[in-house]
């Protein structure tokens, strides 16, 4: 029986530091709705629909890779579960949240790419879910970040699996 690899795969860490890069630009979207010369709203759905890429491509790997030796205890996991359960849930309600409404009935990305009508009569209150999964997105990634130096600082190795 082969051993536990000592990393992730590869595509694994490449799709965790994509999402690290991915998430700076949302949160500052998100936040503040300025993006230097370019539209915060349409830069904010291209960088969520990348996201959903990103994310999908990592828990299907995940899905067909073996884990690392000692890789995360139950409370890690739950957190890990709560990111993805926020992630997707911010999409779904950033994607309702802008459709059916006057100032854009189909919600389009990626230059007129559009994306399937969720059906929901309330975009607002859409809105308002997405805002405050992007606050639930940020504790949980302080205390992704936290656990992963208090984690580090017990086990100088601990961080190499996902560098």
């Amino acid at each position: 029986m082969a051993s536990a690899p000592r990393k992730w795969h590869w595509i694994v860490r490449l799709s965790h530091w994509t999402t690290v890069v991915l998430l700076v630009p949302l949160f500052y979207t998100g936040l503040t709705g300025r993006m230097g010369h370019f539209s915060p709203s349409e830069t904010h759905a291209n960088l969520g629909v990348a996201l959903l890429v990103v994310l999908l491509v990592r828990l299907l790997t995940k899905t067909v890779v073996a884990r690392p030796a000692g890789y995360r205890s139950r409370i890690s996991a739950l957190v890990q579960a709560a990111l993805y359960v926020v992630l997707f849930g911010l999409l779904v309600s950033g994607v309702a949240a802008v459709q059916n409404t006057a100032f854009l009935p189909r919600a389009t990305v990626l230059g007129g790419l559009e994306i399937p009508t969720l059906g929901l009569v309330q975009p607002q209150l859409a809105g308002l879910v997405h805002r405050w999964m992007g606050y639930v997105l940020i504790g949980l990634v302080g205390l992704h970040v936290a656990s992963a130096i208090w984690r580090w600082i017990g086990d100088r190795s601990f961080l190499s699996r996902i560098v």
